[in-house]
Parts: C-alpha cells; structure tokens; sequence
C-alpha cells in the first residue's frame, strides 16, 4: 500500500506509515494512479490534482498537508 500522505510504501495491515506516522489502516489499499483517477471522474480539475501531490510530497506530516490543502501559507509569514 502507498501511504496517502508521503507516497512511500506502507506494508499491508500497517496502522500507520513508519515515515511520516499518518494513520493508514482505514484507509482504501489503491495507487496514487487510482486515487487520481477517481478524483478526476469525480470532476477535481487536473490542475488542483497537481497541487495536491505537490503538497502532499512536501509535507513532513498529516497535519501540514491538512494545513496546506486547507488553509494554505500564512499571509504574514508564508509558514
């Protein structure tokens, strides 16, 4: 399974990824190709797709990814 926050390999039956510590046990067992997939038959622009495996390839842990997709930088000092 590849773990939807870092994108490394997570051994199946794993409740979280031993790289970034997100929790992975209920989440669907599919590809980034998958995931991507089903997101754009659910009508997300490709653009916005970009975005977020830029973000989540960035991201040091579950909550600064929840943080990027949903709040963003900070206007005043871009953390």
């Amino acid at each position: 399974m590849i773990c939807w926050n870092c994108g490394k390999e997570v051994p199946k039956g794993a409740r979280s990824c031993k790289y970034c510590e997100s929790k992975v046990e209920d989440l669907p067992d599919m590809s980034r190709e998958e995931l991507g997939q089903m997101l754009t038959a659910a009508g997300v622009d490709e653009n916005i797709l970009k975005k977020i495996s830029e973000h989540a390839g960035k991201a040091g842990s579950e909550e600064e990814f929840a943080d990027a997709i949903f709040g963003g930088d900070c206007p005043k000092c871009g953390s």
